[in-house]
């Protein structure tokens, strides 16, 4: 996939929809670690592509590479780029873990890591590039 957001600024622009949509997601794949896709443009999110982890671990998590490839393709017919990956950390830390920063293969994206905060998911984005991690605003649209 050669389209990749690159953002303008340091805040991501999700629809409510699309929240909901990834904590059902990470709530159903529980205790495993959950992961998809955002495409989207400019920082703005259009669509949310749940993808299998292939892991299915509560502690690691890897796309199953056909289902991961499918969405990329789907975004580049639909006009869309790669604004973003999520993924769970059902046990916490809401931040990314040492793992997820060696494999932030896409530093132009934003990470959007839910973990829970006693009995309820909550969602927390980052940009990770070269190692380094900085937290990133969401704003939700309705």
């Amino acid at each position: 996939m050669d389209r990749v957001s690159k953002p303008h600024t340091n805040t991501i622009r999700v629809h409510s929809s699309h929240m909901e949509k990834m904590r059902a997601h990470v709530e159903s794949a529980a205790p495993e670690e959950a992961c998809g896709i955002l495409g989207g443009c400019l920082g703005q999110s259009y669509k949310v592509i749940p993808v299998e982890n292939v892991c299915h671990s509560p502690v690691r998590f890897r796309m199953e590479p056909q289902a991961q490839w499918n969405a990329f393709q789907y975004l580049e017919r639909e006009g869309l780029e790669l604004i973003g990956n999520y993924h769970s950390h059902p046990s916490g830390p809401g931040k990314p873990s040492l793992s997820d920063i060696r494999q932030a293969y896409y530093p132009e994206v934003f990470h959007l890591i839910w973990f829970r905060n006693d009995k309820n998911w909550q969602c927390s984005a980052f940009r990770i590039e070269n190692g380094a991690v900085s937290r990133v605003k969401i704003i939700l649209e309705a």
